[in-house]
């Protein structure tokens, strides 16, 4: 949002918190009756797809700044990890965040999410002979 203010449309800023704000009301009006705290949580889970897909649309249409982040391998995998825990969702929660912090890395490392130069950066920080044999499997590092 400050590259709004940067360069001279604060009105975005406006608009992004009218419709944040608009769908955090509209929508908790409808689920907290239901839903109790779990609806309010649904709400700003809502709220905040909108305002990302609305501050992309604004980057992408009026500043010009391509986002070149979203790509077919993460929503993929973003497909597969939120599957997983929907299948998973039934056990206790405890055991549902240790199973999907389990998945969350193969899961990245076998559809590639990351790119080759961003992924040299990571085994550098892990540096761990097991973990950077395992990751050489499916990643091809050129020298």
């Amino acid at each position: 949002m400050d590259l709004f203010t940067a360069y001279n449309k604060q009105k975005y800023n406006f608009y992004f918190i009218v419709l944040i704000t608009a769908i955090v009301v509209i929508s908790n009006i409808f689920l907290i009756p239901s839903y109790d705290f779990v609806g309010s949580s649904i709400s700003r889970l809502i709220a905040g797809i909108f305002g990302f897909l609305f501050l992309i649309l604004v980057l992408n249409k009026i500043i010009k700044i391509r986002m070149g982040f979203i790509s077919v391998r993460l929503l993929f995998a973003t497909f597969i990890f939120l599957t997983s825990i929907y299948l998973f969702s039934t056990i206790s929660p405890f055991a549902n965040i240790i199973i999907s912090f389990i998945l969350f890395i193969p899961i990245v490392i076998l559809t590639k999410v990351f790119t080759q130069s961003e992924m040299k950066i990571i085994i550098q920080l892990v540096n761990n002979k097991k973990v950077i044999s395992w990751v050489n499997k499916y990643y091809r590092f050129e020298e």
